[in-house]
């Protein structure tokens, strides 16, 4: 599939001859018809998620969350450093690679967050399990971001950044999209598109509502550790189909709590013909207030 201009996390699918061999056995993948019944994934089936996790992050990123097999963490000894992107030769494996450079898989630092099923709406569906990671001492967030030739035609651009600025880019953006003034045509043209689907949105929501809180590390590891966040299986689906602001936008109401998720919020998503042009999370009340105002105004 091709997501054009979206900012995305980084990740892939699931590579049979990559992402088992830390399982003693080939993992039972659920079907497709299965997806939205089978809401806890095999020990063995989650492992090689995370092996995928692992290897497309460095494969699109430059990011090698791995540790040399022979570091204690004694903080005395620094760790020698990891290898490039541009070290994975063409034709080698994950396991070769990693092997070759002596390294193994912290998979147990990796926590699930979340895990989205595509709607039944849509012929091609998937399983997206989101993991939640922080860098270890001995990575650097310098770490070499590839270009976009080094990596195919995955990427147009890899970047560090806070969810808190790409929330406050992608409003203003949608902003000046729904706005009547016009801009001249030259800077029309070079106006860059700025896309986040539901599940990039929610979540970065929800990263920059618990990085304003004290000891935001503790509080994202109870999420995904200590309370049902971390195994929250959702499956949009259309509530309700609106019409907000004053140039009356068709909007959509998703809900985000089947079969296993958020009953606390919802999505309003405002379609364009490239994908969403605007996604908000809203409170169940504060959204509820917005639809009644919307009710009244049609009276």
């Amino acid at each position: 599939m091709s997501f054009s201009s979206a900012i995305v996390f980084p990740g892939g699918n699931l590579d049979d001859s990559q992402d088992h061999f830390l399982s003693p056995y080939p993992p039972a993948i659920p079907p497709p018809e299965s997806l939205g019944n089978t809401l806890d994934l095999p020990p063995d089936l989650l492992t090689s998620l995370k092996t995928c996790a692992i290897r497309e992050t460095f494969e699109e990123t430059g990011v090698l969350l791995a540790d040399p097999s022979s570091f204690t963490d004694a903080k005395s000894v620094a760790p020698p450093p990891l290898p490039t992107r541009d070290t994975l030769t063409p034709g080698t494996t994950f396991q070769q690679f990693l092997t070759a450079h002596n390294l193994t898989l912290p998979t147990a630092s990796l926590h699930p967050f979340t895990c989205w099923i595509t709607p039944l709406t849509f012929k091609r569906r998937y399983r997206t399990t989101m993991f939640l990671a922080f860098l270890p001492p001995h990575i650097s967030t310098h770490a070499c971001i590839p270009s976009p030739a080094s990596t195919g035609d995955e990427i147009l651009q890899a970047q560090w950044i806070h969810p808190r600025d790409i929330l406050s880019a992608y409003y203003a953006h949608s902003l000046c999209k729904q706005s009547k003034s016009t801009l001249p045509s030259a800077s029309a043209k070079q106006e860059p598109k700025l896309i986040l689907f539901p599940p990039q949105l929610y979540l970065l929501t929800i990263l920059s509502q618990c990085l304003t809180l004290p000891f935001p590390r503790k509080v994202l590891l109870r999420m995904a550790d200590e309370t049902l966040f971390g195994q929250y299986v959702i499956q949009p689906y259309v509530k309700k189909m609106v019409v907000v602001g004053e140039e009356q936008r068709k909007a959509t109401v998703l809900g985000v709590d089947r079969p296993r998720g958020d009953a606390e919020r919802w999505l309003l998503v405002e379609n364009g013909k490239e994908g969403p042009e605007r996604v908000e999370v809203m409170e169940r009340e504060a959204l509820n207030g917005v639809l009644e105002q919307v009710e009244k105004a049609k009276l």
